[in-house]
């Protein structure tokens, strides 16, 4: 099982502030076999993303974080579910449950992926996603870190440009 969560969060989301490129004048050679497939889950994020509505009460929370899920789900070559959604962590109370429901059903709305290049099918046909409240850069979420500055600092969305 991969866990695809560190490459599923360091892509840039739409309103969120993205970080500044580093200047590298050739990337290494390990690197260079690995951009198709860092496209492909650059992709599979922002759909994923796009399909994800957390309870937006969450924020009204004293930490946001309690409520992020971890989902492993498999893919089959055409890019859809070959399983139900699996929830791999627990939490308590009905938030988490909702959170949990909301991380699910962006999975499942999400497919088919067909975006996934079939040469990468290998790398991706299992995997894992965080679905962290503070990491997907929601306007909630951006609101509750502008609200608590001593956990802004570890996170882009607390820069993101306010929406009108």
């Amino acid at each position: 099982m991969r866990l695809l969560t560190a490459i599923l969060l360091a892509a840039p989301v739409v309103g969120c502030a993205a970080p500044s490129p580093p200047q590298v004048t050739q990337a290494p050679e390990y690197l260079l076999d690995r951009r198709p497939l860092l496209r492909d889950m650059a992709a599979m994020r922002a759909k994923l993303v796009a399909h994800w509505n957390p309870d937006p009460a969450i924020f009204s929370q004293p930490d946001p974080l309690q409520y992020t899920v971890v989902v492993n789900f498999r893919l089959t070559r055409d890019g859809r579910l070959s399983a139900p959604v699996e929830v791999v962590n627990k939490g308590a109370g009905p938030l988490f449950q909702s959170s949990a429901e909301a991380a699910k059903r962006a999975v499942e709305l999400s497919q088919p992926f067909d975006m996934l290049s079939p040469s990468n099918y290998d790398a991706l046909k299992d995997v894992q996603v965080e679905f962290s409240p503070l990491e997907m850069c929601s306007p909630a979420a951006v609101a509750w870190l502008r609200a608590h500055p001593e956990a802004a600092r570890a996170h882009s969305c607390a820069a993101a440009p306010r929406s009108q």
